[in-house]
């Protein structure tokens, strides 16, 4: 992913690539979620908020690093913590 991700990163701004794979997995999970019938049910909806906040930043930030500095290190980054 993140090859790819550097790859296009060239001629796609930052925040369009994180809209369009956080729009793809989402598809996926409904789908998913769907064909084996289980409810969609939200607990501890503060708790959640914050980890989708965090996560999304995540991501944000390190498509942004792929777009800033080399693949090698990026991906060397990312996987440090």
């Amino acid at each position: 992913m993140g090859a790819l991700a550097k790859l296009t990163s060239e001629r796609v701004p930052t925040f369009e690539l994180v809209a369009t794979r956080f729009a793809l997995t989402w598809l996926v999970v409904e789908l998913v979620r769907r064909k084996a019938g289980v409810p969609l049910q939200f607990a501890q909806r503060p708790a959640l908020l914050s980890r989708s906040l965090a996560g999304a930043l995540s991501v944000f930030l390190y498509f942004f690093a792929l777009r800033s500095i080399p693949l090698s290190h990026a991906v060397l980054l990312n996987n440090t913590s």
